[in-house]
């Protein structure tokens, strides 16, 4: 599966979902990567403190994940920190069923 038939830069590339902290003490960005190879996020990206702790956490609807049925699809939820973002999931589901 290529990223528009592979006709754009890096459409043939591993999908990879980054997210990057800024360094208070380098002035410089860093980039973390949450998920890769099977990523197929797409426009399915929300954000807000879904855990109560003050910070913002971020969640991926994965369209294309297929475990026990084809496509069923799944939710990712990565929990915030005052300077970071976590790169394993706090939670996840996924629709238990084909096409979900």
């Amino acid at each position: 599966m290529f990223a528009h038939n592979g006709k754009d830069p890096g459409g043939k590339e591993e999908a990879v979902v980054y997210y990057y902290n800024w360094d208070r003490k380098t002035n410089q960005f860093n980039r973390e990567t949450i998920v890769k190879g099977s990523a197929g996020i797409g426009l399915q990206i929300r954000t807000g403190d879904l855990n109560g702790d003050g910070f913002d956490d971020l969640a991926l609807g994965q369209g294309n994940f297929s475990d026990t049925h084809l496509f069923e699809g799944r939710i990712l939820v990565f929990a915030g920190a005052e300077d970071e973002l976590t790169t394993s999931a706090m939670w996840s589901r996924t629709g238990g069923e084909r096409l979900a």
